[in-house]
């Protein structure tokens, strides 16, 4: 588990993140863990179920606060069990959909992409958790690309 939540840290965020990629390199307790991974499970399947009707509706506010909410479950979350990565993944995420809100003319195409892109990779990290794998490589890659877009 160890190499997969070290997995997503890129070397300037590992530098950025020093106290917290110790707490993470402790471990997560397997009780914690497996209600942690329950959360998840349920958090995906409300994004899942709201994401199409964003892509129906992209400025229906009830869908973008339903996405911002998830995000921002998901990061406290992490942030509680000592889970980093798969919670600065959501944080930027979470920041997105800020930007959606309250800023709609900033809706371009590749920032669209990006969240459409989003949910199908957190169920790849969703399931690295599980297994105990390495995270998806792609989560790296797309949340360097909301942090550029929201000016992080």
């Amino acid at each position: 588990m160890i190499a997969w939540l070290k997995s997503l840290f890129t070397p300037r965020r590992a530098a950025q993140n020093t106290q917290q990629q110790d707490a993470v390199e402790a471990g997560l307790d397997p009780d914690i863990r497996e209600v942690f991974l329950e959360e998840l499970n349920e958090t995906l399947a409300s994004l899942q179920a709201t994401l199409p009707k964003w892509k129906d509706n992209r400025r229906d506010p009830a869908a973008l606060k339903q996405l911002r909410r998830d995000f921002h479950t998901i990061k406290g979350s992490a942030k509680m069990v000592n889970a980093g990565p798969i919670g600065l993944y959501c944080r930027d995420l979470e920041q997105l959909v800020i930007l959606f809100t309250d800023h709609p003319a900033r809706m371009s195409p590749e920032a669209m992409y990006l969240l459409e892109r989003s949910v199908p990779v957190l169920a790849q990290f969703v399931e690295s958790i599980r297994s105990n794998t390495k995270a998806p490589t792609e989560a790296g890659t797309l949340a360097q690309k909301v942090r550029k877009i929201v000016g992080n």
